[in-house]
């Protein structure tokens, strides 16, 4: 038997609960997975640290600063037909290697009515390895003693990134085990930021 959800709402806590929705008496469907399974799944990748801004092809993603000095690039995603309750999810930016930023883990959608759900403002910390993306790298910093020197090689490679077509990439499965991803060709605005970027 395929696992269920019952979402409790009370009439007292409905102005805190935004997450109950009203409505599901009236929809022609429930959030039982055997009757999810017949709807097509789908997500839509995007960005924004507070609400849903949906990424097109081609669009460049700016980082931004964490409070611990670190730098990241917002992502989200919008889904339809995906159970909201428990859902393990993945976003990254890519080369053809390997990726140099993600986040990843398992969480709850935000209901935006219908079979609408989204996750918004996930932070895909930015980090070059060497074992993801060697060809960006003149050679490998772990191997080199001098400081300096290590720093150098890392911002290259981070400055390499610049003007160069990604990919972000989004998916999500759900607690009735259905998937689904999407993906944008994008650019990432690291130039300039190589030096604090270099984090060992």
């Amino acid at each position: 038997m395929r696992p269920t959800t019952t979402l409790l709402c009370l009439p007292v806590l409905s102005f805190f609960l935004s997450g109950c929705p009203e409505d599901d008496a009236n929809l022609p469907w429930s959030w039982e997975c055997d009757e999810l399974a017949s709807k097509d799944v789908s997500l839509v990748p995007g960005t924004g640290e507070t609400t849903f801004e949906a990424v097109a092809d081609g669009q460049a993603l700016s980082p931004a600063s964490g409070s611990q000095g670190g730098m990241h690039v917002w992502g989200s995603l919008q889904a339809s037909w995906l159970h909201p309750g428990n859902v393990e999810y993945d976003m990254r930016v890519s080369t053809d290697e390997g990726y140099f930023a993600r986040s990843g883990g398992q969480t709850q959608l935000t209901r935006t009515g219908g079979e609408g759900s989204e996750l918004v403002g996930r932070p895909m910390f930015l980090e070059l390895l060497y074992s993801e993306t060697p060809s960006l790298f003149s050679e490998d910093p772990t191997e080199i003693e001098d400081w300096e020197e290590r720093v150098t090689i890392v911002s290259a490679a981070w400055e390499s990134l610049a003007g160069m077509d990604v990919v972000l990439r989004v998916e999500a499965t759900d607690q009735c085990d259905a998937t689904a991803f999407a993906e944008r060709t994008v650019q990432v605005d690291v130039g300039g930021l190589g030096g604090q970027l270099a984090d060992f």
